[in-house]
């Protein structure tokens, strides 16, 4: 009796291992390929630097994607999402953020879609994200689509223009804790009115690349131009003989961004 438990014990794992065998496990991702009918995809400026990836819209444009989707055993869903790159928001009586999330549930191993996104009429200008991720029927997810997405409004296209009033030297000495005036003058073709109009400081270090927020200040003055003043106080986090760069910019009425007016400080020894 014991030994014929024994081999039915022996048969059943057999079994088991057998038929495990015989499990194939899907561990290829999809495949996301771009067709010829959608946005043209070019290199434009994108926060100060050439994006390789970029679709430049303006308000009541419409975003066309061409995509060509394929899976080995089976597709599962396609996430689209359109987001905005810039820290404020408009207000809906003025501009229109433009956000989408987008899913779709996939049939079958091939799939071609073509698909539009209207931008609102009037938006907030700016650099928006737009990031499309696929995943197969087994949870592999492919390499995701980043585009950078250049936004205009018709309403305004010009950018403001912002100066340097102090200090007057392009180089400063500094010192930790030191207090240094500051003052900036932004100039734009149209009235800077809120929410959108606003300035920004911030300091760049050198010897990592990262950059700092200092301030953000909205521009509550009905005008074309605003003087703005500030003190900055040097940071105890600066170190000793390394060079920053401090950077100001301004928004106007639609969120157009501004050059960046600039001034290097090296910390004393």
């Amino acid at each position: 009796m014991k030994w014929s438990v024994y081999l039915l014990t022996l048969l059943y794992i057999s079994l088991i291992f057998s038929n495990c065998g015989l499990v194939d496990i899907d561990e290829s991702p999809p495949l996301l390929e771009w067709g010829d009918k959608g946005s043209p995809i070019q290199a434009d400026s994108v926060c100060g630097e050439l994006s390789p990836h970029a679709i430049r819209l303006m308000g009541g444009d419409t975003l066309a994607l061409d995509l060509v989707l394929t899976d080995d055993v089976g597709l599962g869903q396609l996430k689209i999402d359109i987001h905005d790159n810039f820290d404020c928001h408009g207000h809906s009586n003025k501009t229109q953020d433009w956000y989408v999330q987008d899913i779709l549930d996939l049939p079958g191993t091939y799939e071609t879609l073509f698909m539009e996104y209207p931008v609102p009429p009037q938006p907030t200008a700016g650099y928006y994200h737009l990031t499309i991720r696929l995943i197969d029927d087994n949870g592999n997810e492919g390499a995701p689509s980043n585009i950078d997405l250049v936004v205009l409004n018709r309403a305004d296209l010009k950018a403001p223009l912002i100066k340097v009033a102090l200090p007057s030297s392009k180089e400063l000495m500094v010192s930790k804790g030191e207090e240094v005036p500051l003052s900036y003058v932004l100039v734009d073709n149209h009235t800077l009115d809120p929410p959108n109009s606003r300035f920004v400081l911030q300091y760049r270090d050198f010897s990592s690349g990262n950059v700092f927020t200092v301030d953000q200040l909205d521009l509550l003055e009905p005008d074309s131009t605003a003087r703005i003043e500030i003190t900055f106080r040097v940071p105890s986090t600066w170190k000793h003989g390394y060079t920053y760069g401090l950077e100001a910019y301004g928004f106007d009425w639609v969120n157009n961004r501004s050059n960046l007016a600039e001034r290097v400080m090296v910390v004393a020894e």
